[in-house]
C-alpha cells in the first residue's frame, strides 16, 4: 500500500510523472516472468489463506 498519497488538488511535477512512466514500463517487462510463477502464488497464497483462518478460530 502507498505512504504517499497526492493531496487533493497538487498536480504531479515532470519528475513524478517520470517516475511513474519508469515503473510502468519496468511492470510491463516483469508481467511474462510472474505469469510463469501465477500458479505457485496463487497456491501459496491460497496456503496463506487456509493458515489464516484455522489460526483465527
Amino acid at each position: 500500500m502507498p505512504t504517499h498519497y497526492t493531496p487533493k488538488g497538487k498536480h504531479l511535477t515532470i519528475a513524478e510523472r517520470r517516475l511513474i512512466e519508469k515503473w510502468k514500463h519496468l511492470f510491463v517487462k516483469e508481467v511474462p516472468m510472474a505469469k510463469k510463477y501465477e500458479h505457485l502464488i496463487l497456491e501459496i497464497s491460497y496456503e496463506m489463506d487456509t493458515i489464516i483462518k484455522k489460526g483465527s478460530k
